[in-house]
């Protein structure tokens, strides 16, 4: 596939096309007139090429990039925060709930409607789940992972205190309060408790 490419950056009332694979300078009075141009500086330079695509590189002015870099950051800021307000928010309707209050006095509480208060409840259960899934996953594939260095050692392995560090990391993903001590091998490769010890 034969693919060109156009750096633009604009130069008074005009673009300024540099396509570097002829290594020649255009000039274009839109953006929607680049590629036809960058098409037939090609052709002038080399009468046989195949122009299966011209992929078009902006460049803003210094001014203009950072202000639109600072616009992205902001941006993402503002994503985390809603993300992490709408968190609180279903964290707060869970506390409520387990403080006693029906649904409807959820919502009254909250300043949302019924359904809304509903749909927080559901949010906050749902991200538990996903988290407590997510640690448990990591438990498995750390109890599989000692069960398999085990059946390949030839001798006897110290694995233990590695292994209980990996649950401990699970366990901190999501806070399910799950022990080390009750996780236990069950692979047919020993025939103690991987990990003995309580944190």
């Amino acid at each position: 596939m034969s693919v060109y490419h156009a750096q633009v950056q604009r130069d008074g009332k005009y673009w300024s096309v540099w396509v570097p694979e002829v290594e020649r300078v255009t000039q274009a009075r839109s953006l929607r007139e680049v590629e036809p141009m960058v098409r037939d500086l090609v052709v002038v330079m080399d009468p046989d090429a195949v122009i299966d695509d011209v992929r078009v590189e902006i460049q803003m002015p210094a001014a203009a990039a950072d202000h639109f870099e600072a616009a992205q950051h902001l941006l993402e800021l503002t994503q985390q925060a809603n993300a992490a307000a709408a968190a609180e928010r279903a964290a707060a309707a869970q506390s409520l709930k387990q403080a006693g209050l029906t649904v409807r006095d959820i919502g009254e509480t909250l300043g949302v409607s019924f359904q809304r208060a509903h749909q927080l409840l559901q949010q906050h259960n749902e991200e538990f789940l996903t988290s407590r899934a997510r640690a448990w996953l990591l438990a498995s594939e750390a109890l599989r992972a000692a069960g398999d260095l085990v059946r390949r050692s030839e001798r006897p392995v110290d694995f233990d205190q590695h292994l209980a560090l990996l649950i401990e990391v699970a366990t901190a993903e999501s806070g399910s309060g799950f022990g080390t001590s009750s996780v236990v091998a069950d692979a047919g490769a020993t025939d103690r408790p991987l990990v003995t010890s309580d944190r």
